[in-house]
């Protein structure tokens, strides 16, 4: 199915690339006869710059310039195929027209450049960002991992007692199989969740339901909530809140807020430490998450930079965490908010739009009957 769904978008991309060259073929066409046809006091060849611009949502680097240098050769050619009894004006609009084309070209290919780098930046950021939310979910993976190991070994020993019996009961051999299969798929199921946070993959969107992500998350951070002490309290939409995105980028962000939050909290006497999860529909088709804490909260000033790279105020923090938070929320065309409460502590508000499930086979046969 995956294998599917990548050639499936390879083709679209292959179509659009396709009618993107078709479209700029004609155009250029249509310029070149145009600015042949004109008159030389006409500097018909700047539209080419239309041509530079519309390649640029295209083409890579070395596509602008080879596009460009096209362009350059055809208004050549159009300068000296065209008659006309004014050739010094003709020149110079010539000779504007190639310099207009020359500074549009600088410009696409510096905005490229920007925009790879501002890619790369991000992609630098994800890596450390990730690193830093698996260090701090190390307690809770070793208990994680840990608690269902330890029933499998207790389910397998008394396995083992029932079968080693005068009488051996099968029945209950055979019921503390299954609880050793049970608990080692969850001990599996930990260790993949683990695995995926830490896979550097390009994005792979996907239809699912967000409390499924926060489940995961607050699955993950149960140790640390539970040794801190922490009192958590979700209130979670009765309905599935579709949304389509990276499960493992959703992750990141999930994580990164829980942890935030933990870390809020855990200096704060053991009588006020909540930590307030909601997840619903906010109209306008969109998702709502928000995560209160009762930690020392935000100060007014510092609203302004908590999203900034390197920005931090907590000690042994990279300050990347919430940049990377609120890039990969963007990138999923969604918002992200930070508040301090008047009565202590912060929220965060993240805000995606709602996918529509498509419907199964099994749905559309229900509906038909």
């Amino acid at each position: 199915m995956a294998i599917a769904t990548r050639t499936f978008r390879t083709r679209n991309l292959t179509k659009k690339a396709f009618a993107l060259r078709c479209l700029l073929l004609i155009v250029i066409i249509a310029i070149f006869i145009f600015d042949t046809l004109s008159k030389l006091e006409i500097a018909a060849a700047v539209f080419y710059i239309v041509v530079i611009l519309i390649g640029s949502r295209g083409f890579s680097r070395s596509g602008i310039v080879a596009l460009s240098s096209i362009c350059f050769a055809l208004t050549v050619i159009s300068f000296f195929a065209t008659k006309t009894d004014d050739l010094q004006t003709g020149l110079a609009n010539t000779l504007i027209a190639l310099m207009a084309l020359a500074l549009t070209t600088y410009i696409v290919i510096w905005a490229k450049t920007a925009e790879q780098n501002a890619i790369s930046a991000i992609e630098r950021l994800n890596r450390v960002a990730r690193i830093q939310s698996l260090g701090e979910l190390i307690a809770s993976i070793g208990h994680e991992i840990n608690q269902p190991l330890a029933a499998a070994t207790v389910s397998a020993d008394a396995c083992r007692n029932w079968l080693y019996r005068d009488r051996p009961d099968i029945e209950r051999a055979k019921a503390a199989l299954e609880r050793v299969t049970r608990e080692t798929s969850r001990a599996a199921a930990v260790i993949e969740r683990i695995r995926s946070l830490s896979k550097n993959e390009a994005p792979n969107k996907e239809l699912f339901d967000l409390n499924t992500i926060v489940a995961e998350t607050l699955e993950l951070s149960a140790q640390q909530i539970d040794a801190i002490g922490i009192h958590l309290e979700w209130d979670r939409a009765d309905h599935p809140l579709i949304i389509e995105a990276d499960h493992v980028q959703m992750m990141q962000v999930t994580s990164n807020l829980i942890l935030n939050a933990i870390a809020a909290v855990k200096t704060q006497e053991p009588t006020n430490r909540f930590i307030s999860v909601t997840t619903r529909r906010d109209g306008n088709h969109k998702v709502c998450l928000i995560i209160t804490d009762t930690g020392c909260g935000i100060a007014e000033n510092d609203l302004a930079h908590i999203f900034d790279a390197f920005w931090t105020k907590r000690e042994g923090g990279t300050g990347l965490g919430l940049t990377l938070v609120r890039a990969i929320v963007e990138a999923h065309k969604g918002i992200i908010e930070a508040r301090h409460n008047p009565h202590g502590g912060a929220s965060f508000k993240v805000l995606l739009p709602e996918a529509h499930q498509k419907p199964t086979n099994a749905d559309k046969e229900a509906k038909n009957e």
